[in-house]
């Protein structure tokens, strides 16, 4: 599916796996959002991915794609709900988060 002498690179996070249960804190949210995600995307709710996209989903099949996996990377800097967003923590590791911007973006140039 890869359009010959184009270069791509796609990115994914591993840090939530989706579950279904109580949602008594941020945690609990963030796997039950993910959840509800990852389910119609690839099936499985219950896979390991950023909170939002799942890793079988977010990785192209193709051997010209590069593939980067980051350890701990969330989806964005926030926790996506019906209301108001949820602001994450000043510490959440997700993909606009500086230190991860190291990790990732240098495939670019």
């Amino acid at each position: 599916a890869c359009i010959d002498g184009a270069q791509y690179v796609c990115v994914v996070g591993n840090a939530t796996r989706g579950s279904v249960g109580s949602i008594s804190s941020l945690e609990e949210l963030e796997s039950t959002v993910a959840f509800v995600s990852y389910l119609p995307l690839c099936g499985n709710g219950n896979s390991d991915g950023d909170g939002i996209v799942p890793i079988e989903t977010g990785l192209l099949e193709d051997e010209k794609v590069r593939r980067i996996i980051i350890n701990g990377a969330k989806h964005t800097g926030f926790l996506p709900s019906p209301g108001n967003s949820i602001k994450a923590p000043d510490d959440w590791y997700w993909y606009g988060a500086e230190e991860c911007v190291d990790e990732w973006a240098h495939v670019l140039l």
